[in-house]
C-alpha cells in the first residue's frame, strides 16, 4: 500500500493530517529541508547517512530561524 507520509514536529503522519499556519517560516519565508533517498527494491539505501545528513540539515535551518 503506497500514501504519503510527511514529518512535522517530530511525529511522521498521513500527508493528509499535517497542516501549517499561514504564519509559519515554512510559508512565509520558505524555510525547510528538502532531501531525496534512492530506494532499490523497497529498501532505502545509505540510510544512515541521509539521517545523519537530513537532522544537520534541520537543526542548521533551526539555528537561522531562531537567531
Amino acid at each position: 500500500m503506497n500514501f504519503p507520509i510527511g514529518l512535522i514536529n517530530g511525529s511522521i503522519r498521513p500527508l493528509p493530517n499535517i497542516t501549517l499556519s499561514v504564519t509559519d517560516l515554512t510559508v512565509t519565508r520558505g524555510v525547510g529541508v528538502f532531501e531525496s533517498i534512492v530506494v532499490e527494491d523497497k529498501t532505502p539505501l545509505f540510510l544512515s547517512n541521509y539521517l545523519d545528513r537530513f537532522y544537520t540539515s534541520a537543526e542548521h535551518g533551526a539555528q537561522r530561524t531562531n537567531g
